[in-house]
């Protein structure tokens, strides 16, 4: 039988730089990455353990070359089943050197090999795999959208230096949004919904020349009969009225048709729960936009507790968010209840992108089979 992967520290200098007595039996380098995730013992323990077991299966060493990007998923697998993440994914992929992609399928190779992976731990990772899908799926759309209301539409190529701020305040406006009213942030049609919520305040905010049509006249037309867009946009922090006698829609009628959206759905999540949210944001103005260190300090705080990836890095086309250039052709359509003229679906070849937007078809036709009038858990989400 070939000779296992070496697995105990080094003397000399690296037995050094590991604790003394219950670490001597690790690798060294397994020990540092440990420490600089700053997981607990037990979590260290636990990882080695399973670092073991994938070693007596992938003993022909053939990962020695990947060896480091292997304890990385053994230490997050250890961590999750003991409820004890102390790291992001994007804080995990970044110390790897991976993206979200080949994290899933290294942590896959060893669930089909090995008996590793705990039902836990694949419901944890089924959930950031489908939300993944879906906030990479809707910055693309957010991206094409941006180039049809911007009359300079912002860069989204290379760093985030290079975007235009308002593009950057819708994300993360929006990814704040998703966080704080969606008990479910993989759910790609309420989540387009809010997104379109979120740009149609930024229409009526930002300055005209801003702006292109049919966007421009029809916010010149609503800032004309009501308050002054300059009293507006000096507020000092952001406030909408929740009132729907007093908020006029038809920018939100052109965002929906445009990209074909259901206009009541739409206008019933901007209402009961976008407005109030604006109203509890109480972030500070600057030139008549919410301050960017604002919003993303609180973003940062959801971020951290949700332990998934920070989807603010969309915007620096950071690579551990990269999706493979395969899985893009199926991110062009606006997400949508599932329609077919024939009464039958045409069933195309299935991706991981086309998966994740398949189970979310589902779940709709389901309600679609519904009756019509909302039920009161429903009403009481929206209140």
């Amino acid at each position: 039988m070939p000779p296992k992967p070496p697995r105990r520290a080094a003397a000399g200098v690296a037995e050094e730089s590991v604790s003394p007595g219950r670490h001597d039996n690790k690798d060294a380098d397994f020990v540092l990455l440990c420490q600089s995730l700053k997981v607990g013992e037990n979590v260290n323990e636990r990882a080695w353990k399973i670092w073991e077991s994938v070693s007596e299966v992938y003993n022909d060493g053939t990962i020695l070359d990947a060896i480091r990007k292997y304890w990385g998923i053994c230490i997050f697998i250890a961590a999750v089943d003991l409820n004890a993440v102390s790291f992001t994914l994007t804080e995990l992929l970044k110390t790897l050197d991976l993206n979200v992609t080949e994290f899933l399928q290294l942590l896959k190779k060893m669930d089909v090999n090995l008996d590793t992976v705990s039902t836990k731990v694949n419901s944890v990772v089924l959930k950031l795999e489908k939300k993944y899908l879906v906030f990479t799926a809707l910055f693309e759309k957010f991206k094409r959208i941006c180039e049809e209301i911007f009359v300079e539409a912002p860069s989204f190529q290379a760093s985030s230096e290079t975007n235009k701020p308002v593009a950057k305040l819708c994300w993360i406006t929006f990814l704040l949004a998703t966080g704080k009213l969606l008990q479910m942030e993989d759910d790609l049609v309420l989540s387009f919904q809010l997104l379109l919520c979120v740009l149609e305040y930024f229409i009526k905010i930002s300055p005209s020349a801003m702006i292109k049509e049919p966007y421009r006249s029809t916010a010149n037309s609503i800032n004309s009969s009501g308050p002054s867009r300059s009293s507006r946009r000096s507020q000092n922090r952001v406030i909408q009225t929740s009132n729907s006698t007093e908020v006029d829609l038809r920018v939100m009628e052109i965002l929906c048709q445009e990209n074909e959206c259901n206009v009541e759905e739409v206008k019933n999540i901007y209402l009961k729960s976008f407005l109030p949210f604006l109203d509890n944001l109480k972030i500070p103005s600057s030139s008549g936009f919410p301050e960017i260190e604002s919003l993303s300090r609180q973003y940062e705080e959801l971020y951290h507790k949700n332990k998934d990836f920070d989807a603010r890095l969309f915007l620096e086309h950071d690579k551990t968010l990269q999706l493979d250039p395969e899985e893009r052709y199926d991110l062009e359509s606006t997400p949508r209840k599932p329609h077919a003229e024939d009464g039958h679906t045409v069933i195309p070849p299935q991706t991981p992108v086309r998966t994740a937007m398949n189970t979310i078809q589902q779940l709709q036709m389901i309600l679609n089979t519904a009756d019509d009038k909302p039920s009161n858990t429903l009403e009481a989400y929206f209140h």
